[in-house]
């Protein structure tokens, strides 16, 4: 392994120098402004694993202002729409309920796209609920089943008077690029005494839950946390974690998804420093060996030998690492075609992102790149009676 000098300070401890594990490539859609690569990094002091990424915080908010894909209810998860996604939301709001049995209680869901956590929270019986979210189509959703809202995220400059009693952060912190500051922020924003729900991907777990080769490289999810870095972040600010207990979500109809979820609670309890854990490295480590074993390239190479023209169903994050790291771009590529309404219009290997119409009239071959979806999405196209050959990669 080789050591850098990072171009992002460890967000936990604040190291600048790191052991590079893999380097993720990357082609986005036209919009997409965020750097085409970044080294997977483990510092060096504490063990958090993290992108080393030349982006800054507020090149992280622009993206998620203008090609977030959790506006839309077809493709976002935290929206409820699904039965499986709503038995998460519905399982969360009952962890909650255990530490907060006030009802009365200020609760702020931060990231909280459609609101479907806090729909969730209101069925408990809460009455005094704010979602905050960076996307105006996600604010218009919430008020319009009666939520408060407020625009704006964690590094916005969002005038909140009001102090909350639960701060809840699901699925946001893997995202941030200044996790520090982050929680800082919401730290100001959490009474005295008042609980802090964190819920990210469990990165200790990855190796045990294989999707597709390097499923857990993105370029959204940029921290990967287990339970001791996330004691070693929280440590920083004092106060006491309460609870904290990996689970298993189910997020389609195949896959299942580690995840982690943290109780903390404000109080004058004294900061740590963080403590040396190397857990996630080896499960990153694991991850990464899964992932080159895999011998998807013998499908492209007949792709690209046949010249056959196909679409591909599927415009995210699994096919933008195809297209940099495989050589799925040398083949013959008519079209993409993603149900994120977001994606339509833009261009991938300048090459246009449809809706799935197009597909009606197409001859060729259908080929599906979804990490989690491809038998719901073999099932869309087979609904529409579109007979072509399907491939899924």
């Amino acid at each position: 392994m080789i050591s850098k000098k990072l171009l992002r300070i460890c967000p936990i401890c604040g190291n600048g120098i790191g052991e590079i594990l893999y380097t993720q490539k990357f082609s986005f859609p036209t919009e997409n402004h965020l750097p085409k690569h970044y080294d997977v990094i483990c510092c060096n002091t504490c063990g958090f694993v993290f992108a080393d990424s030349s982006a800054t915080q507020k090149e992280y908010d622009i993206y998620y202002e203008q090609l977030s894909k959790y506006e839309n209810e077809a493709t976002a998860s935290g929206t409820g729409i699904s039965s499986y996604d709503a038995e998460r939301l519905n399982q969360t709001a009952r962890e909650i309920k255990k530490f907060l049995p006030n009802k009365s209680a200020k609760i702020l869901d931060v990231g909280a796209a459609n609101g479907g956590l806090l729909l969730a929270l209101r069925k408990l019986g809460y009455n005094s609920l704010t979602g905050m979210d960076p996307s105006p189509t996600c604010i218009h959703k919430m008020q319009s089943q009666g939520l408060k809202a407020v625009i704006g995220g964690i590094f916005s400059e969002v005038q909140i008077n009001e102090r909350f009693d639960c701060i809840v952060l699901s699925h946001v912190l893997e995202h941030l690029y200044d996790v520090r500051g982050g929680i800082k922020n919401l730290m100001s924003l959490l009474k005295d005494g008042g609980i802090l729900y964190i819920e990210v991907p469990d990165a200790a777990l990855y190796s045990q839950y294989f999707i597709v080769p390097f499923y857990y490289f993105d370029c959204e999810h940029i921290n990967h946390f287990d339970e001791s870095s996330i004691r070693n972040l929280l440590g920083l600010f004092g106060g006491t974690a309460l609870e904290a207990q990996s689970k298993e979500i189910l997020v389609s109809k195949n896959h299942s998804y580690p995840t982690l979820g943290v109780f903390y609670k404000k109080n004058d309890r004294a900061a740590s420093s963080p403590i040396l854990d190397f857990t996630v490295k080896q499960s990153v480590l694991k991850h990464i060996q899964q992932s080159l074993a895999t011998e998807q390239g013998k499908e492209f190479e007949k792709l690209e030998k046949n010249a056959m023209p196909i679409i591909i169903f599927g415009a995210g994050q699994y096919t933008q690492r195809l297209l940099a790291d495989t050589n799925l771009k040398r083949c013959n590529i008519i079209a993409f075609v993603d149900n994120d309404s977001k994606k339509q219009g833009l261009k991938l290997e300048n090459i246009k992102i449809e809706s799935k119409e197009i597909l009606r009239d197409f001859n060729g071959s259908v080929v599906i790149a979804s990490a989690m979806h491809s038998q719901e999405i073999l099932e869309e196209i087979r609904a529409m009676n579109v007979q072509n050959s399907v491939i899924i990669i």
